[in-house]
């Protein structure tokens, strides 16, 4: 349903830090559980947890109370944010991206994701079981602090079929504006 949604970009940052329980998640990545960390920090959350959902850089959830995690979505939904991130895909399968508006001191993030998979478990204690995940993020860069005007960004590499860029607060912090590519 949240997926269906185009007001909202819903991004998987999978985490590392469960590893060890005899199953790695193929999305698990170091910069993923790293962002998580520094989101405990910057709420003041006491601890890191899964399924933890951030809403807009400024509000931690927990995934499975979801009367709270529509209520805060729906919220999101009609925040005015004041930049704008637009991409646009080209001919050559690169993207223009024009970002506007006013952000003094945000960082721009580019996010690499697949859209859908499905996992099969083969171990822990949810071994056998098929994990169905959308919008997994697969790579994450700095593109530098937030400057109005237009950047190039190279053609999306299978597995990846989706682009999004983010405008944050630095340190992890709130979102000033965000967009979104998918094929």
């Amino acid at each position: 349903r949240l997926l269906a949604d185009p007001s909202l970009l819903v991004l998987s940052f999978h985490v590392k830090y469960w590893d060890d329980l005899g199953w790695k998640d193929s999305f698990g990545s170091q910069a993923s559980t790293d962002r998580q960390y520094a989101y405990v920090h910057s709420l003041g959350v006491p601890s890191a947890f899964t399924p933890q959902i951030v809403v807009n850089g400024s509000r931690s959830l927990v995934g499975s109370q979801e009367d709270t995690v529509q209520r805060a979505l729906s919220d999101a939904r009609h925040a005015a944010f004041p930049t704008q991130a637009e991409i646009t895909v080209q001919p050559n399968g690169g993207f223009v991206l024009n970002l506007t508006g006013a952000a003094a001191g945000a960082k721009v993030w580019e996010v690499r994701y697949v859209r859908h998979s499905v996992t099969l478990i083969r171990a822990g204690e949810n071994r056998g079981r098929a994990l169905e995940t959308y919008n997994n993020v697969t790579h994450i860069s700095s593109l530098g602090n937030f400057t109005p005007g237009t950047l190039n960004l190279p053609a999306l590499v299978a597995p990846d079929d989706g682009i999004a860029v983010i405008i944050q607060a630095r340190g992890t912090g709130q979102i000033f504006g965000a967009g979104a590519w998918t094929h």
